[in-house]
């Protein structure tokens, strides 16, 4: 009994350290004192286009800064959400809330998007929203996947 609630604790510290460091990177790693100089995004329109950043990538003809993108918007974007998923997964563990836990990572997504847009400290993305909700169901879908081997190997 007292594992499974230092095993219940240990989760939601890491879901409060997790959500500290997401907030973190979502809406203040572009200010100041954490940038060396604050970016300013109140002139960037909104890219409403699903993947038209990463059509720009591939039909452009400059190399610069092509590594960055690839690491930042799309592995990075991807990489951020995976432990939402994970976490979505441990605190609902029955089998059907897949498809909610997918749902639930686009929501987040789509309202931290919307609170850069808002405030100025980021640029609105529908390909951020697609790399979130595809990390959020990678972590969930992978937890499941996880806890179903080593229930098979028992």
């Amino acid at each position: 009994m007292a594992s499974a609630t230092n095993t219940t604790y240990l989760k939601y510290i890491l879901l409060v350290i997790y959500l500290v460091l997401l907030i973190w990177v979502l809406f203040f790693i572009h200010l100041p004192p954490f940038a060396r100089s604050p970016l300013r995004f109140q002139d960037v329109p909104p890219q409403l286009i699903p993947l038209g950043s990463i059509f720009h990538f591939f039909t452009s003809n400059s190399f610069e800064g092509k590594v960055y993108f690839i690491l930042s918007n799309v592995i990075g974007n991807i990489i951020l959400f995976i432990p939402l998923g994970v976490f979505f997964a441990w605190f609902w563990t029955s089998l059907h809330h897949g498809l909610k836990a997918v749902a639930f990572t686009m929501l987040v997504s789509a309202t931290a998007e919307l609170i850069q847009y808002i405030f100025h400290i980021g640029v609105f993305d529908i390909d951020d929203i697609i790399f979130n909700t595809l990390g959020g169901g990678l972590g969930y879908f992978f937890c499941k996947w996880w806890n179903a081997y080593r229930m098979s190997e028992e």
